[in-house]
């Protein structure tokens, strides 16, 4: 690759970011590689050697050069460069300069190309300073290399203007990169800032404004980096190579805790915010609070803290003084990618006291291909959630993101003490696919609490889209597979997922791809208090969890489930509804279920089931239950009254209620009754595997149904739906009943397996 590029598969975002701005097109996809231009120093115009420790001034003609590198402090060689403008100056220093200890901070490195190289590793110490940066650059080109920065004030190194700026192989906060604690030798204070960045600075990913990369950058109170309103800097990539070059932030190569107060910041400064930034490759561990913090204006556009890049890094032990995440995006932080679409993009969060990315009133985000929580190589768990979204809007969670290329990726949500994925306070519209939630791709658990919690009016979120390749593997957690909670919970989707299974395990078997059973250790899915207009659809399988497939409770009202759903193979009820009204199943099958297939207690009413087949389960296909768990047939079911064959058809003719369509629209009953055929139970009152037809009653409640059964005689049961509607009331009663009787059957007291 060309020192004039950089591997950060973002889309230049000057383009789509003005294209926002004003109101323009919808941006392209990007391209899986972007630009961005390599900064090729040359070697210096002049020498200037410092080989005094004292900070006196010495700016003679006759000295700090080649010819005379006699009697030359540091400050005098910065104030040499300035005064004769010297392009390119290279500033060195004599084995014998270990430390300098300032009395005030050192000029501006002001000239281009500005290249101060401390190839010994001369510590810079600013215990004298009352206030401000001890090194600070307002040129463009400038490089601070090999220096060691100890006992500032307010901050180490400051960058004020310019573009093409590197800050390398330096360690900023501490004696030297070896150090065990804050506290070593030689250090009275810790500085509130590593390295700040302000606000005059501007670049872009073609263009990068600072590159940050090989440093140790520990011990300060405050921020390790702070991009203050700043725009284009690069943290972890070398600059001539391209390479990933990790920083060491908040420990060291021996991975000791020498912690910052939050590891990187981008922040807004005013309405400025921080834009097209990159953190890349790097280890960002045991901050105070947050690993890596993303504060926008307030406001969700491209002026805010937009277009940022979060790639590769490992990010742990954060959140050592006060629960906080791993990475923290809020207030209007917009349009940022955390991850991309390659394996070397996946950020490691685990470990960190709070959530491992948690997203606040911040819109447009995507989350791709990363790996949140503990596993096996990285231990500790999140202490809270692995994801989590409060207020923020239009979010991804796997799947495409506009601003990463065409290829796709989900992340790895495992290893969190509570939620995997936790959506509230009006979090809208968030996109999740693709991911694995509770296990790993082989199958093996990786719990979190629950799988994904939608609560207090959080909508219109999309689990999976329909199509099988973006479906999430919602399998292994300790309690339920998908929560959806609160009165103001609507309008959410769950299409086409594994929940309590992997359909597509990577686990070694005879004819791969296999299926691994990951059960959750609750339900599949759960729907509670008031939650409404929710809907499971398109192809979920909900199997093998611990305490039932489906449960709906609470008063949950108006929810949909299927059609094309399968739920079976889960201990307890493959549908359970307890106080809960209005829910409808549609077109799904619930088989093998260690209970009954649909169980409503005693608090359901008006609850309906259409073209549900229900067969191999446990205990009865269909209970209604005065009392939970009776297993005694409710009264209201049809009744089979004749079966008659003749030329391979056979005609089904029985009873149920009445429909009356007389007053048709004011005021109607429509009594619907539905026929399967096989799917014996021993209580003789029949399942039912497949669907033959359905059929109005008259107004005397006789129903019929003719089906080509074929040379083989088929067992049948049939349930009822009824329909009542007033136009002034609307709809009055919407609820289906048991299994008739099987015509194959004896008609004995159920003898119901547990």
């Amino acid at each position: 690759m060309s020192k004039q590029s950089i591997p950060v598969r973002l889309a230049s975002l000057a383009m789509i970011l003005a294209s926002l701005a004003t109101g323009g097109p919808t941006p392209p996809m990007a391209r899986a590689d972007d630009v961005g231009a390599g900064l090729e120093l040359p070697s210096g115009i002049d020498e200037f050697y410092v080989d005094r420790s004292d900070d006196s001034n010495h700016v003679s003609a006759s000295m700090c050069t080649s010819a005379n590198p006699s009697d030359c402090s540091l400050r005098g060689a910065i104030n040499r460069v300035n005064t004769d403008v010297v392009v390119n100056a290279t500033i060195r220093f004599s084995s014998t300069v270990s430390q300098i200890n300032l009395a005030s901070a050192l000029p501006s490195l002001a000239t281009t190309g500005t290249n101060i190289k401390g190839v010994n590793g001369p510590r810079v110490s600013g215990a004298a300073l009352a206030s401000g940066a001890m090194m600070t650059i307002d040129t463009s080109q400038a490089v601070i290399e090999g220096l060691r920065f100890i006992n500032g004030d307010t901050l180490d190194i400051s960058v004020v203007s310019g573009s093409g700026n590197v800050i390398r192989q330096s360690t900023i906060g501490a004696p030297d990169g070896s150090v065990s604690n804050c506290t070593s030798a030689g250090v009275t204070r810790n500085s509130n800032v590593g390295i700040k960045v302000g606000p005059a600075v501007t670049g872009n990913s073609a263009a990068p404004s600072v590159w940050i990369y090989d440093n140790n950058i520990i011990c300060h109170s405050g921020y390790g980096i702070q991009v203050d309103g700043a725009d284009g800097v690069v943290v972890g990539v070398n600059h001539e190579t391209t390479a990933a070059a990790r920083n060491y932030i908040g420990t060291n190569p021996s991975q000791n805790t020498l912690p910052n107060g939050v590891g990187i910041v981008l922040n807004s400064n005013g309405s400025n915010g921080a834009k097209n930034n990159q953190i890349r490759n790097n280890w960002i561990w045991n901050s105070g609070t947050e690993g890596v913090w993303l504060n926008g204006t307030g406001t969700n556009d491209a002026n805010s803290t937009a277009g940022n890049a979060i790639t590769g890094n490992d990010i742990r032990g954060n959140g050592r003084l006060a629960s906080a995440s791993g990475i923290r995006l809020n207030a209007g932080a917009f349009w940022n990618a955390i991850g991309g679409t390659d394996a070397t993009d996946a950020n490691i969060i685990y470990d960190n006291t709070g959530d491992g990315i948690r997203i606040e009133s911040s819109d447009l985000n995507g989350i791709l291909g990363n790996l949140i929580g503990g596993s096996p190589g990285h231990s500790g768990n999140n202490t809270v959630h692995g994801i989590s979204i409060d207020t923020g809007k239009d979010n991804w969670i796997g799947g495409l993101f506009l601003l990463i290329g065409s290829s796709q990726a989900g992340n790895e949500i495992g290893g969190n003490d509570q939620d995997g994925i936790r959506l509230a306070n009006g979090a809208a519209n968030t996109r999740i696919s693709r991911n694995l939630i509770g296990s790993d791709t082989y199958g093996s658990p990786r719990p979190n609490y629950n799988g994904i919690s939608i609560l207090s009016g959080s909508y219109s979120t999309t689990i999976g889209t329909g199509v099988g390749t973006d479906l999430n593997v919602i399998a292994g957690n300790l309690n339920h597979g998908v929560r959806i909670d609160g009165a103001t919970t609507t309008s959410n989707t769950i299409r086409y997922n594994d929940i309590g299974l992997n359909t597509n395990s990577a686990q070694k078997c005879a004819s791969p791809p296999c299926t691994a059973i990951v059960p959750n250790g609750g339900f599949g899915v759960v729907v509670q208090n008031g939650a409404h207009h929710n809907r499971a659809s398109d192809g979920n399988y909900i199997a093998h969890n611990g305490s039932g497939g489906v449960w709906v409770l609470s008063g949950a009202h108006d929810n949909q489930f299927g059609p094309s759903d399968e739920v079976f193979a889960n201990t307890g009820s493959g549908f359970r509804i307890d106080d809960a009204q209005w829910n409808r199943l549609t077109g799904m099958s619930v088989y093998s279920n260690t209970r009954d297939g649909i169980e409503q207690t005693s608090l359901g009413a008006n609850n309906s089931w259409i073209s549900t087949t229900t067969y191999l389960n446990g205990g009865l296909g269909i209970d209604i239950a005065t009392v939970a768990d009776d297993d005694i047939p409710t009264a209201g079911y049809p009744v089979i009254t004749s079966v008659v064959r003749a030329g391979g058809f056979v005609t089904v003719t029985g009873t149920s209620l009445g429909s009356n369509l007389t007053n048709f629209p004011l005021a109607y009953y429509v009594s619907t009754v539905y026929l399967f055929r096989d799917g014996l139970d021993p209580s003789g009152y029949g399942e039912g595997q497949i669907l033959v037809g359905s059929a109005n009653t008259n107004l005397s409640g006789v129903w019929r149904i003719t089906y080509s059964e074929g040379a083989t005689p088929r067992c049948y049961a049939a349930y009822n739906r009824w329909v009542e509607r007033d136009l002034f009331l609307g709809l009055i009663a919407d609820r289906s009943s048991e299994f008739s009787r099987s015509t194959c059957g004896p008609a004995y007291v159920p003898m119901v397996a547990r």
